[in-house]
C-alpha cells in the first residue's frame, strides 16, 4: 500500500525506501503455515512490479525490464498479469510508442479477475486516447468500464479521473459539463491527497516504530543471553 501510493504521486524516495524494505523482509521470512511459500513468492512479485514501476518514474526504463522478468518467475495469477500489461503500457508510453503502450492498456483492462483493480491502466489509457484527440474512443471507454469509476471516486485517484474528464469535456465542446468538472476538481483540491498522505505517514511511522521495537527486542534477549554466558564462565572461573 504505502509503496503503491507514493508510486503514483511520484514520490520514488519513499517508494523506494519501502520497496528495498519489503523485499528484505520477505527474504528473511521463513515459509510457515501463515506465510506458505507460494503465498510469499507472490508478496515479492508484487514489490517487484512496484520496483519497476518505479524505475519508469526515474526513466530507467532497462531497470524496469529487468524487474519484469524477475516478476514472471513468481507468478502466473490473472490479478498480476494484468499489473504485468499495465506496466509495459507505462514503459511503451513513456518511451513514445503509443501505439504499443495503447495495446498493453487495453489487454490489461481486458483480464477479468475477481477483486483485479483497473483503475490505473483505465485512467492511463483515458488520458492517452484524449491527448490524442480520439475523443468518440475515450467516451466509449468510460462507457465500458463505468463501473471502475466508483471505485475510483473518493479515492486519492478521484482528481486523476476527474481531470481526465474535465479535458474530455473540453474537447467535446461541453462548456456547461467542463465547468461543473472544474468545480468538483475545486472541492476536492488536494484535501484527500494530504488526508491520505498523512495516513500514510502515519502508517509508515508505525512500520518504523515497530521495527525498532523488534530490534531492541532481539538486542534485549541477546544481552540476557550474554549475561547468562558471562555469568556461567565467571562462576567456573572462580570455583
Amino acid at each position: 500500500v504505502l509503496t503503491d501510493f507514493y508510486l503514483f504521486i511520484r514520490n520514488n524516495e519513499l517508494a523506494r525506501k519501502y520497496i528495498d524494505k519489503s523485499i528484505v523482509l520477505l527474504d528473511q521470512l521463513p515459509p510457515s503455515s501463515l506465510l506458505p511459500e507460494d503465498e510469499r513468492k507472490r508478496l515479492k512479485s508484487v514489490v517487484k512490479m512496484s520496483s519497476a514501476e518505479c524505475y519508469i518514474n526515474d526513466r530507467e526504463y532497462d531497470n524496469a525490464l529487468g524487474e519484469l522478468k524477475e516478476f514472471d518467475h513468481h507468478t502466473a495469477a490473472a490479478i498480476n498479469k494484468s499489473s504485468h500489461l499495465y506496466i509495459l503500457g507505462r514503459i511503451s508510453e513513456e518511451k513514445g510508442d503509443t501505439s504499443m503502450a495503447e495495446d498493453y492498456y487495453r489487454s490489461s483492462l481486458q483480464i477479468k479477475a475477481q477483486n483485479l483493480n483497473l483503475s490505473f491502466p483505465f485512467i492511463h489509457f483515458m488520458r492517452l486516447l484524449l491527448l490524442q484527440n480520439r475523443i468518440a474512443e475515450a467516451g466509449q471507454l468510460n462507457e465500458d468500464y463505468g463501473d471502475i469509476v466508483p471505485r475510483i471516486m473518493s479515492s486519492p485517484l478521484e482528481r486523476y479521473h476527474l481531470e481526465n474528464m474535465r479535458l474530455y469535456y473540453k474537447l467535446t465542446g461541453e462548456k456547461d459539463k467542463e465547468i461543473y468538472v472544474l468545480e468538483k476538481i475545486g472541492e476536492c483540491g488536494d484535501t484527500l491527497l494530504e488526508r491520505s498522505l498523512s495516513a500514510m505517514r502515519g502508517i509508515g511511522e508505525i512500520f518504523e516504530q515497530r521495527a525498532k521495537e523488534r530490534e531492541l527486542a532481539r538486542l534485549s534477549d541477546d544481552g540476557k543471553k550474554k549475561g547468562v554466558i558471562i555469568a556461567i564462565l565467571l562462576g567456573l572461573v572462580l570455583a
